[in-house]
């Protein structure tokens, strides 16, 4: 018997927040990585890079919800 109240068979309200977070906190890990090997403080430079994907990880996930369920 199909679930009619299941999130993943209404394709309608899918929630876009984790792809924008997991995006942003992707490109924070590579940048911090980048910056921190430049400059010998790795576990510095890992930390603000998460914080700044977070950052902007968060408004993008926000966005691509707003746009792709109006």
């Amino acid at each position: 018997m199909e679930n009619k109240n299941s999130a993943s068979s209404n394709s309608a309200n899918k929630n876009y927040i984790g792809a924008g977070l997991g995006l942003g906190i992707g490109i924070g890990v590579g940048v911090g990585a980048a910056i921190g090997a430049a400059t010998g403080e790795m576990g510095v430079w890992m930390g603000v890079g998460i914080g700044v994907g977070v950052a902007i990880g968060l408004p993008l996930g926000n966005y691509l919800n707003k746009k792709r369920n109006p």
